[in-house]
């Protein structure tokens, strides 16, 4: 294998001409171009360190490859990155330096576009006037974000499904939708509940209107995540919540008339957010006996229902005495008259018994005026003993000391009318055992046995 010299260093008359035969052929088959008059200093057979090429503040670099045998001219300029090839040296440098104008004057990836990918997005620019899209930065924005939500799902398979889940949907503004379900709904509530989701019902309303100016007030995802992420940041919580009560209700009515699609992807947004609510205000035992004390006749037995026996404001006075003395030993809230529409029957208090002793002998309402009368007195004298500003604080002075004396969540929440979840959460270790004895243990401070009557 190979070629067999003879030894010694003279070349014999044979060999020469061999010699020669090859190096002249060597000569012709060599893959190094003919370098111009004009090129870079170095040797014929290319070029050393890459010539440098600059325009305006640009530059490029350019150098001679003999694996190909081509001038090659190469840039980096702010993350756009190219290359061009020449036979000469001179090429080389003229397409460098246009490439390089083309970046100073921001048409730099354009410039390299293969002459096939002009014509596509020329194709493209054509379609998007024509079809009235002159915006193409909007465009590639919508689409990437669209590409982004639909998670590698195609565009046109998420055409299709969208359009085959709205095939029924009608089409009807968040305000009217939101009107015909109060309407429909209101009936099945009490009014504190209906003046509730009324309020929080205009709320909605006004807040959506003032975020379309198409007057469609449409109940997208974006317009809630940003009610309750950016308008109703500083509120708490627990109010939030109380809207999207609001918001899931005229969702589900919603879907039930056609107007939305049942998957309509909201479900996060309207699940409730973690609320860890202050403590609420209580009063010691000491204050209360002060108030019991001070209360005139007529509004005594409400207080004594609220505080003792943990019964709601609104329900107090649509009691009358048989469900204070008909059951033995026990009060009764009718459903009726309940906030959650369920009866409870719980113990009434001995302390109770005592405090309520003058109105034993009484029948039928135990307030027998109008709501907004009970309202307006009541409100008077607890801005009187100053209890003006504490909302429900007799009844979560209830839960607290009772729940303290009993340690027993279970039969408090009965008696409150609550979850033993909502009882541990707003009344957990408030007070103490033994200031729960002291507060069920606040007698009148005479016994008498005089009788009340109440015009």
């Amino acid at each position: 294998m190979g070629t067999n010299f003879p030894e010694g260093n003279g070349v014999s008359g044979s060999a020469e001409p061999k010699l020669k035969r090859l190096q002249s052929a060597s000569a012709r088959n060599s893959r190094i171009p003919h370098i111009g008059k004009k090129r870079h200093p170095g040797d014929s057979e290319g070029m050393g360190a890459p010539l440098k090429v600059t325009y305006q503040n640009l530059s490029a670099s350019v150098k001679f490859y003999p694996s190909d045998g081509l001038f090659h001219a190469y840039w980096n300029i702010g993350g756009i990155k190219g290359k061009a090839a020449s036979k000469t040296l001179e090429g080389a440098e003229a397409k460098a330096k246009e490439r390089l104008r083309q970046i100073h004057q921001g048409r730099g990836q354009l410039s390299e576009l293969s002459n096939r990918e002009v014509a596509s997005l020329n194709a493209a620019l054509t379609l998007l006037l024509e079809a009235g899209h002159p915006d193409f930065l909007k465009v590639a924005t919508e689409y990437l974000a669209a590409k982004e939500a639909g998670q590698g799902v195609s565009l046109i398979e998420m055409a299709q499904s969208h359009a085959q889940r709205s095939r029924n949907v009608e089409a009807a503004s968040f305000k009217s939708a939101a009107r015909d379900w109060f309407k429909t709904s209101k009936g099945r509530w009490r009014k504190k509940t209906c003046d509730n989701h009324r309020g929080r019902m205009e709320m909605l309303v006004t807040t959506f209107s003032s975020y379309d100016t198409s007057g469609e007030n449409a109940l997208g995802f974006e317009v809630i995540r940003f009610l309750l992420n950016e308008s109703l940041a500083k509120k708490s919580p627990k109010w939030r919540n109380h809207v999207r009560e609001t918001l899931r209700q005229i969702v589900n009515h919603c879907v039930a008339r056609k107007w939305m699609p049942k998957d309509h992807g909201l479900e996060s947004l309207l699940r409730n957010e973690r609320d860890n609510p202050a403590p609420p205000k209580i009063i010691t035992p000491e204050k209360f006996l002060e108030v019991l004390e001070a209360c005139p006749s007529e509004l005594l037995p409400f207080v004594v229902m609220m505080g003792l026996c943990g019964v709601r404001r609104e329900e107090t006075y649509k009691m009358t005495w048989e469900d204070v003395w008909e059951t033995e030993g026990c009060i009764v809230v009718n459903a009726r008259d309940a906030k959650m529409w369920r009866r409870r029957v719980f113990e009434r208090p001995p302390v109770a018994n005592e405090w309520l002793a003058p109105y034993r002998h009484l029948i039928g309402p135990i307030w027998k005026h109008t709501e907004g009368a009970f309202n307006s007195r009541l409100d008077a004298f607890r801005q009187t003993v100053g209890l003006k500003n504490k909302h429900n604080v007799l009844r979560h002075s209830f839960g607290s000391y009772r729940y303290a004396l009993t340690d027993n969540a279970d039969k408090t929440s009965k008696e409150m009318g609550n979850s033993p979840t909502t009882l541990k959460k707003s009344y957990y270790r408030l007070v103490t055992p033994a200031q729960g004895a002291e507060w069920f243990n606040l007698m009148p401070s005479t016994t008498t046995d005089k009788i009340v009557s109440i015009i």
